[in-house]
């Protein structure tokens, strides 16, 4: 099975081609700029350097939130457009999940944080178990100081919220706080791509039910309000 996997909830934009064993190629940008300036253009060149054709991918898989309203948007409508015009299966992957999956290393729960503005992350548990992600609760959103509440072992702290937020968490508990690096801070297509594909496998395609998970309405409504 080859999959198209894409991300666009988040500052970065990222495409992957993986097929079961393998990642065929993977593009990733940090940009201010809105994500539809870049996707297609990343989705083309994705497939090009992957050395496989448009016809030989077997579905989709893309993150429905949560994050960015605008590039969650943008990310699912070209995805769900490619997955018509092929009538091949596309499935959504919380971009928390995506997040996490860069950590099945980790030997101390980990804790996926995304910025969500306004003094607050979205974020979700987790426990690796010789590499298998065991997820300890719903995907949330809360302020940095409630999400750490209940922490009674080292953790480890991984996205940009994280990044946004390290001196808030350090002034919790020094010692039972640890972070990722910048470098490991993006989502990955790729992991999108696998987790994806493993809800393909199951035939967990609910096409119909792929729309943003935005948890909390967006700015503009609060400005409404």
């Amino acid at each position: 099975m080859i999959i198209l996997a894409a991300d666009t909830a988040s500052k970065s934009c990222s495409v992957a081609i993986v097929s079961e064993h393998s990642v065929l190629s993977e593009i990733t940008i940090v940009t201010q700029k809105t994500h539809s300036r870049y996707l297609m253009e990343m989705i083309e060149s994705a497939i090009r350097r992957s050395g496989i054709s448009k016809h030989e991918l077997d579905g989709y898989a893309v993150t429905i939130g949560p994050g960015s309203f605008t590039g969650l948007r943008i990310g699912i409508s070209t995805m769900k457009g490619l997955s018509e015009a092929t009538g091949k299966p596309i499935v959504g992957v919380s971009s928390l999940d995506a997040l996490a999956a860069s950590f099945s290393f980790s030997v101390f729960p980990v804790c996926s944080m995304l910025d969500a503005r306004r003094g607050e992350v979205y974020y979700a548990w987790y426990q690796f178990t010789d590499g298998v992600m065991k997820k300890k609760n719903q995907d949330a959103v809360a302020s940095p100081k409630s999400v750490f509440a209940d922490l009674k072992t080292p953790c480890l702290f991984v996205g940009d919220g994280s990044e946004v937020y390290r001196e808030v968490l350090m002034d919790q508990d020094r010692g039972n706080v640890f972070f990722s690096p910048p470098s490991q801070n993006m989502i990955r297509a790729a992991h999108v791509g696998y987790l994806g594909m493993e809800k393909i496998h199951s035939q967990d395609t609910l096409e119909n039910a792929l729309i943003p998970y935005y948890i909390r309405k967006c700015d503009a409504v609060y400005q409404n309000e």
